[in-house]
């Protein structure tokens, strides 16, 4: 029996990487993927251990690989053109067949890390993130947390502060009670809102469409260069087997911002063959 595209791609998931931490306990494991400064006081690890073994080399029902320059047709109720959001996290997209109204407007979304890390292929996109309101009087003008009732207002990110605005103010800093939404980083609000999770249409489109059959090797590699474009503020390193006995290390830890380009390049060159030697991996990963 085939199974499903979203069983096989995090089934890959599973065999494919392993995580060695080094952040305190938070209350939902997946925010290791989202890290916030304010709460950590090192950046965690994240070591792929990466299964190249012979019986990669499988089919499996699945997925071609999301390609961000690919307009996919609307499935389910996905819509073209919007981004979706959510404030429970998780690692699956939280949306059964898009049937929730949690989604505004893509050119309302002006926090330029979420959509470089759409163009390059991010399934998701965490941080703190508000919507901007600009009714009433002028000293009403304010940031707020995102509503599914607005779906053309403004969306900013907390990680756009004082590099990026809506790509035309020169001021770049969200600010409150003004008639310019952007001002000084003396005027910066304090973005206490919920962290909240971002999910392109376009990939949800990808993710809730028709299957093909690929090899395991294939859609590993698919879902470890997604999480490698989708994760910031950590560090991250490769590990693969040997042929017959234990494993090594491709990539040592290094800082995501940098690495990971070169990881990429190592994930896209791997080919399966040989044996597949866990515990050994394991605890050579542990030493």
């Amino acid at each position: 029996m085939a199974i499903s595209k979203q069983r096989a791609a995090w089934l890959a998931v599973g065999i494919g990487w392993a995580i060695a931490s080094g952040a305190p306990a938070l209350a939902d494991d997946t925010e290791i993927f989202f890290v916030d400064p304010a709460n950590i006081t090192t950046q965690p690890n994240i070591l792929f251990i990466f299964d190249n073994s012979g019986s990669m080399d499988e089919q499996v029902e699945s997925q071609t690989p999301y390609e961000p320059a690919t307009t996919y047709p609307a499935a389910a109720s996905c819509g073209t053109n919007r981004v979706y959001w959510t404030t429970t996290g998780g690692t699956n997209p939280p949306l059964p067949n898009c049937t929730e109204d949690t989604w505004f407007d893509r050119s309302a979304l002006k926090c330029k890390a979420a959509t470089d890390q759409f163009a390059a292929g991010a399934e998701k996109f965490g941080g703190r993130l508000e919507q901007y309101d600009p009714t009433g009087a002028t000293s009403d003008h304010k940031w707020r947390a995102i509503s599914a009732n607005e779906k053309s207002r403004i969306v900013e990110c907390q990680n756009d502060a004082g590099i990026h605005s809506d790509g035309t103010d020169p001021k770049l800093y969200a600010r409150d009670a003004a008639a310019d939404p952007y001002g000084d980083a003396s005027e910066e609000i304090s973005w206490t809102n919920t962290r909240t999770t971002l999910w392109d249409s376009n990939y949800l489109n990808w993710y809730y469409g028709p299957t093909t059959s690929q090899r395991k090797i294939d859609i590993v590699k698919a879902v470890a260069k997604n999480m490698l474009n989708s994760i910031n503020g950590v560090n991250v390193g490769l590990m693969t087997y040997n042929e017959r006995q234990g494993g090594h290390v491709d990539y040592a830890l290094e800082d995501v911002a940098t690495a990971r380009a070169n990881m990429i390049a190592q994930v896209d060159a791997l080919q399966p063959g040989g044996f597949t030697p866990l515990s050994e991996t394991l605890y050579e990963e542990y030493r």
